[in-house]
This record gives C-alpha cells, sequence and structure tokens, in this order.
C-alpha cells in the first residue's frame, strides 16, 4: 500500500459540534457597540446575558453554533488529500484542524466551566472516546488484516513491531517517521491531539483562565524556540525530552489560545477591531493559499494566518465567505472529515492502483485525476460510515450524556 509523503504537519480528528446546549439570546434585538468598562477577567460571567444586553461579546458568548467551522474543515481535510496525492506541501490543512479542534474543545469546556464551576473531565474523555475511538481502531483493524494479506514480510514485521503505539496513541514518540515508508503513519497526529487533551481539560478545570493562557504562551514560546534550534544545548537530539517538547503542536495551542482571549471582553473588542471586518476572512483565506504555496515561507507565518482566518469567520456570523463555508455538500464534507481522514489512504491506494491499471499512472494527469477519485471514494465511504456505524456511537453518547446531567449534584 502506498504511503503520502511526509510532512511535518499533524492532523486533528474533527471535534463534535457540541455547541448546542449553549445558551442563546432571546431576542433579535439589534447588536450595539460594547460599553467603554475596564476590562475583565478571563473567568467573569456572562455578565451582559444576565443584564438582557446583547453586545458583540455577549452575542459571541452565546452562540450555539459557529456556522462557518464545518466550511473550514473541508477546506482543511480537501487540502491534505491534495497533499497525499497530488503533492506539494501539507501544512495547510493539518495545521488548520489542529487550530480549530483547540478551539473549539476549549470553547465547549470553558463554557461548561461558566455554567457549572467546574468541568467534567471524565465525562468529556468518555464522550470523546464514544465519538472518537470506534471508527479509530476499526479502521486499524483492517489495517493490519490488510497488511497481513498483502505485504511482504519485512513491511509486516515493521508495521507489526508499531502496532502497540498506534494502539495506545503513542506512535508520534517511538515510531520514527524518516523511512520512505511508514504504513499508518499518519497516526501520529492523532497521537499528538490525544495527549493534549488528556492534560488540557484539567488543567482548566483547576486553575484560572489567566494561568492557563500563561501556559499555553509558555508552551508555545518553549516549541518554537526548539524548533528553531536555540534550546539545542539543553534539549538534546534523539533524547525523550526533546522528541515531547516536539510533539507538541503550536497550533493545537494556538487554537487553545485563541478560545480564552475572545472569551475575555478587552480580547475579543481588541480582535474585533483589527480582524472584524466583513472582508477579511477572503483576504486571509487567500494569503493563506500563498503561503500554502511557498515551501520557503516560515511556518509561523502560516500559524498566525490562519489564527487570523478562524478569528475572522468566529467574530461575526456575516463574514463573505459565510456563503460559501455553509453550502450543503461543503458542510457535508467538514461534519464527515475525520472518517475522511481516517480512510482516505485506503482509498488512494486502491485509486493509485486503478490508474496504473488503465495506463495513466504516470502520466501528467495522474496527480489531479489521483485527488478528485480519492477525494470522491472518501467522501463516500465516511459518509457510510458516519450514517451506519459512527451514528451508532453518536447515539450511545448523547444518551449517556443525558443520563448524567440528570445525575443530582
Amino acid at each position: 500500500m502506498a504511503q503520502p509523503p511526509r510532512t511535518d504537519e499533524p492532523l486533528e480528528t474533527d471535534e463534535p459540534r457540541e455547541l448546542g446546549t449553549l445558551l442563546v439570546p432571546e431576542s433579535a434585538a439589534p447588536v450595539q457597540a460594547p460599553a467603554r468598562v475596564p476590562p475583565p477577567a478571563l473567568d467573569e460571567p456572562l455578565e451582559d446575558l444576565q443584564r438582557g444586553r446583547v453586545t458583540p461579546h455577549a452575542a459571541y458568548l452565546a452562540r450555539k453554533q459557529f456556522g462557518s467551522l464545518d466550511g473550514l474543515r473541508a477546506l482543511g481535510i480537501l487540502a491534505v488529500i491534495w497533499h497525499h496525492t497530488a503533492g506539494g506541501p501539507g501544512r495547510f490543512g493539518a495545521n488548520l484542524f489542529f487550530l480549530i479542534s483547540g478551539f473549539l474543545v476549549t470553547t465547549i469546556l470553558v463554557r461548561e466551566r461558566a455554567r457549572s464551576s467546574s468541568i467534567d473531565v471524565l465525562g468529556f474523555r468518555l464522550r470523546r472516546a464514544l465519538r472518537l475511538f470506534p471508527l479509530y481502531f476499526t479502521v486499524l483493524l483492517a489495517y493490519v488484516g490488510l497488511v497481513l494479506v498483502l505485504e511482504a514480510p519485512h513491511e509486516r514485521a515493521e508495521f507489526l513491531h508499531n502496532l502497540p503505539f498506534f494502539a495506545s496513541f503513542t506512535s508520534n514518540w517511538f515510531v520514527p517517521l524518516e523511512g520512505e515508508r511508514v504504513i499508518f503513519y499518519f497516526a501520529w497526529s492523532l497521537a499528538a491531539q490525544e495527549q493534549f487533551y488528556l492534560v488540557w481539560p484539567a488543567l482548566l478545570r483547576r486553575a484560572r483562565l489567566q494561568r492557563c493562557a500563561y501556559a499555553l504562551a509558555g508552551a508555545l514560546a518553549l516549541v518554537y524556540a526548539t524548533r528553531a534550534g536555540l534550546l539545542d544545548r539543553a534539549l538534546a537530539d534523539d533524547t525523550f525530552a526533546r522528541k515531547l517538547v516536539l510533539s507538541v503542536m503550536p497550533t493545537l495551542l494556538l487554537g487553545a489560545l485563541l478560545a480564552l482571549t475572545l472569551r475575555a471582553r478587552a480580547g475579543f473588542d481588541g480582535l474585533a477591531r483589527v480582524l472584524g471586518g466583513r472582508w477579511t476572512s477572503l483576504a486571509l483565506l487567500g494569503l493563506a493559499f500563498v503561503l500554502w504555496r511557498t515551501p520557503r515561507a516560515p511556518e509561523v507565518c502560516m500559524h498566525v494566518t490562519l489564527v487570523a482566518l478562524l478569528t475572522s469567520c468566529v467574530l461575526r456570523e456575516d463574514h463573505v465567505l459565510a456563503r460559501l463555508l455553509r453550502r450543503p455538500w461543503i458542510v457535508h464534507v467538514g461534519t464527515v472529515s475525520y472518517g475522511i481522514y481516517l480512510l482516505h489512504m485506503l482509498c488512494h491506494n486502491a485509486v493509485e492502483r486503478g490508474l496504473a491499471r488503465i495506463g495513466l499512472g504516470a502520466s501528467p494527469l495522474a496527480g489531479p485525476l489521483d485527488f478528485l477519485l480519492t477525494a470522491a471514494l472518501a467522501v463516500g465511504v465516511a459518509t457510510l460510515s458516519h450514517r451506519h456505524y459512527e451514528s451508532l456511537f453518536l447515539r450511545l453518547r448523547e444518551r449517556w450524556t443525558r443520563r448524567r446531567a440528570e445525575l443530582p449534584g
């Protein structure tokens, strides 16, 4: 089975849309300019909503769903498939997925804390497991069967050696990606995300949000400094400490930091003044695509641009890209993007073999054809999985969540 070219970018799984449990303004009162008040603490409750004032910040805090996120996920997964089929840089889609995950999960957890003065960390982990683990381990089991049947002995032995790390979400620590081919290598990005979410909800539950923001900023500084080679003496090559630092994904931290920043009225108002224009999202998406196709551009430039793009899409629901990002087929692709990610390499392998059989494997059109056919096949298979397999566990998760919410205390 052919594997995609290696990339330095992770891919996040799509977080389910749990914002439907949040409050919404009962009236459609016109949005007013925010009052000039001293900057609040990040832990400040929804005072504006409690007072019946629908300022832009209060409307943001009360929004049940961010309408552009599924559309952004769709752009991200299509960019990942393009990278794995037609080639080219892979840092746009992967970074965008991690950024959305960090932002959305942190927003959900912080709003839960605002409602109940705590975070149900165990509940979060169980909900996440019911959403992500069934398909992940099903696909991993399918890979085991295919490898045992189709692969050469040395490839089979290497995959079976790595299998415990894939199953334990530690492949980013223990599976080297320097070789020409590592079967199921994309699991390292999911591992990086699961590791972050083992720590982050517990920290949010216990610490003040300002301190959580400082912790994120410190972790970002450490990761960027290590990537730039500024800490080579302190974190020598081939040490687990260095590997641990480099396994932390900056865009995941940036997404979480963005959620905390927008939680504060001062942070929201400051970002709205810079990125709240209706056409800002389109300009930033164009810049992101330019950076995506410019391999020499510093990675941090892509990170900053994507943070700004996501911010412009969640500050206001009527930004100029909203109509495109909310088209039904784009929303659908974003909704099933997790399944697309897990299944797209199997689809790519099937398409690649089919193109080779009809004599198009080496043609100039091989890359674009591979992309189009792989994307179509992956969307179809992921749709079937979402409707007939993953939905079983999603319903189970909903029932479990309702029962847990009904428990006293």
